[in-house]
Parts: C-alpha cells; structure tokens; sequence
C-alpha cells in the first residue's frame, strides 16, 4: 500500500511511515473475498489515518486468527469423520438373541465340544446345546482365543429328552 504513494511521491523516506488513507481501505475492501468483508470492514475502519505497519500487522494478526479457526474446522471434522461408533457385540444387549448356525458351531466347539459330535446337527440341537454354555462362552469372536478354554464334554450339559435327538 505504501508503495504506491512512494512510486508517485518521490520525497518519501520509508514506506512504514505513510498513513493508511480511506482510499486505501477502499481498495483493500474491493479486492477482499465477500467472506472476510465484514471482518475487514470492522478492523480498517478505525485505522484510516494510522500508519501503514499498524494496519499489516492488524490484518496479519486476522489472517492468523482465520487460518487456525480454519485449521480447528478441519480438524474437528476430520475427528468426525474417523470415530465410527463401536459396534455391539451380537446378542449381549437387551431384546431377543440372535445367533447363526456358525457362531453356535465356534462357541460350542470353543467350549471343548467335540467337532465330530456337532458337525451337520441341525439348528435345534445346537441351539439347545448352545444355550447351556455359561455366557462369557457365548458369542466369542474367534477360535484362537479361546483355546485355552476347559474342555467340555457333552455329558456336561443336561441330558436332552430322548426322542427329540440322537447323537451318535
């Protein structure tokens, strides 16, 4: 801003010293983005008439301001965008159950249920069996962490009614 009244003022002697004119906030004002005019407006008023050096610093200190107000936007959506909410493991909340066929067949096989025993036994079966294994033995994840399980045996759990099924 100063420069321009250096180039036409040849009797200048430094550029700092030159007083910020209304001119001069008017063109700062016509090159602003419609964003920061309002904000501009407030903060050159009051300088018209100032040095130029306390206007830069004014408006640098602004540019700071808006940059880290920019800076904490995208951060704050950035930390939206990854939390993901925590999934809930199937079955430990309220309400009815609902297991698969697969996730009885791990949790049974986990509890030291024999494979052989189990394997292509319908639904019913292994649901019957399912629901006599302690709960901290329902719904695991994987069968690597539950190796270290006590073996179980099927004569462990209660005897099922005769002629609902046979095991062989």
């Amino acid at each position: 801003m100063g420069m321009r009244h250096a180039i036409f003022n040849p009797n200048m002697q430094a550029l700092d010293d030159e007083l910020f004119t209304a001119s001069m906030r008017d063109l700062v004002l016509d090159t602003a983005p419609a964003s920061a005019f309002g904000s501009l407006v407030a903060i050159l008023m009051p300088y018209v008439g100032r040095r130029i050096h306390e206007v830069i610093i004014a408006m640098a200190t602004l540019g700071d301001v808006e940059s880290r107000r920019r800076r904490k936007l995208r951060q704050e959506v950035r930390a939206l965008e990854t939390c993901k909410p925590k999934s809930k493991v199937k079955g430990r909340g309220r309400g009815p159950q609902r297991v698969t066929h697969t996730q009885m067949w791990r949790d049974l096989v986990a509890a030291g249920v024999d494979r052989k025993k189990i394997y292509r036994q319908p639904n019913a079966l292994l649901l019957e069996l399912w629901k006599q294994l302690c709960p901290e033995q329902q719904f695991r994840r994987s069968l690597k962490k539950s190796r270290k399980a006590r073996p179980v045996s099927l004569q462990d759990f209660m005897q099922l009614e005769v002629d609902s099924f046979q095991l062989d």
